[in-house]
C-alpha cells in the first residue's frame, strides 16, 4: 500500500501530485506504519483491511452516504463500467473482463471503486489456476477508488491478481479544463505490501495529445504518458471521454508486458 497521500491529488499544472514524502523526520512514522501493514495480509493497497472499517466491501448497501461521491459527473454511485482487458505478457496471453462499479462510502477520501476479475481459466496452467478462482463467486475483486473533481480526473486502476504490475504505471489522469498539448508531472513513491515495487519512487509524465469537442461542453481527450524508475521505463495512453470516462487504456510496462483496457458499451 502506498502509505502516503493519494496520487490522484493533482494540486497544479506541472507540479508532483506526491512531492517529497520521505525525510529523516518522518522516517519513525514509517516504519511504524510499516509494521502495522504487515500485521495484515496483503494483495495490494486495495485490498487492505482498515482498522477502522472490518469490511470495506459496502457493494449493495444503504443509507450510506459520502461527501466525496456527491458531486460526481461521470463516476456516479453504483454505475458499472465494463472492460476488456487483453494482457500480453512475454509467455502468455489472458483474456478476461473487468467491471469497474462505483460503490457506497469513500475510500482514503474518495468515492469508493470495486473491480471485479472474471478470468477465463482456461488461460491458465494447473499449478496457479487457484490464484484467479473464488470458491464462492465467480470473480475476483478489490477496493480502490477514483478521485473526480472540477479540476480534474484520476483514477486508481485494478493492481491486484495479474495486473499488480499496473502498480509502475502512471495512473489514469486528466486536469480540467483540458487544454491541447497541456503537460504535467507526478512523483509516487510506493509503499510497503508491493514485493519488488516496494521503497521504488516512479516519475511521470502526461501530455494532453489531442482534444475533440462532442459539443459545446463535452469532449474526447488522449492522454500520452512515460514513467521512469529504478525498474524501468513505461508508457501509457488514456482516452477520456467526459461523458463515459476512460473509454480505453493501453500500457506498455517495464518487464514487456502490453495491457489494454477497452470499454464495452
Amino acid at each position: 500500500m502506498n502509505i502516503n497521500k493519494s496520487p490522484c491529488l493533482i494540486k497544479s499544472n506541472n507540479v508532483s501530485l506526491i512531492n517529497k514524502r520521505v525525510s529523516i523526520n518522518t522516517m519513525k512514522v514509517r516504519i511504524i506504519l510499516y509494521l502495522l501493514i504487515n500485521l495484515v495480509i496483503l494483495n495490494g493497497c486495495s485490498k487492505i483491511i482498515s482498522l477502522v472499517s472490518k469490511n470495506p466491501d459496502t457493494e449493495g448497501k444503504v443509507n450510506i452516504k459520502s461527501k466525496y461521491n456527491q458531486d460526481n459527473k461521470v463516476f456516479t454511485e453504483n454505475k458499472i463500467y465494463t472492460y476488456e482487458v487483453n494482457q500480453e505478457n512475454e509467455n502468455q496471453t489472458i483474456n478476461f473482463e473487468l467491471t469497474l462499479q462505483v460503490i457506497p462510502g469513500n475510500y482514503n477520501k474518495e468515492s469508493k471503486v470495486k473491480y471485479k476479475y472474471y478470468y477465463n481459466l482456461k488461460s491458465f496452467s494447473d499449478s496457479i489456476i487457484w490464484d484467479y478462482i473464488d470458491t464462492n463467486k465467480h470473480f475476483k475483486w478489490e477496493i480502490t477508488s477514483v478521485d473526480e473533481s472540477k479540476d480534474y480526473v484520476c483514477i486508481h486502476p485494478p493492481r491486484a491478481y495479474s495486473l499488480t504490475s499496473l502498480e509502475l504505471a502512471p495512473f489514469p489522469a486528466i486536469i480540467l479544463p483540458p487544454n491541447q498539448e497541456k503537460s504535467w508531472e507526478t512523483n509516487l513513491w510506493v509503499g510497503p505490501g508491493w514485493g519488488e515495487y516496494s521503497g521504488k519512487t516512479i516519475k511521470n509524465n502526461y501530455k494532453i495529445t489531442s482534444l475533440r469537442y462532442i459539443n459545446s461542453s463535452d469532449f474526447i481527450a488522449t492522454i500520452s504518458t512515460t514513467s521512469n524508475s529504478k525498474l524501468g521505463s513505461s508508457s501509457s495512453k488514456y482516452t477520456y471521454n467526459s461523458i463515459e470516462g476512460f473509454t480505453l487504456i493501453k500500457y506498455e510496462l517495464p518487464n514487456k508486458s502490453m495491457i489494454t483496457l477497452k470499454m464495452k458499451y
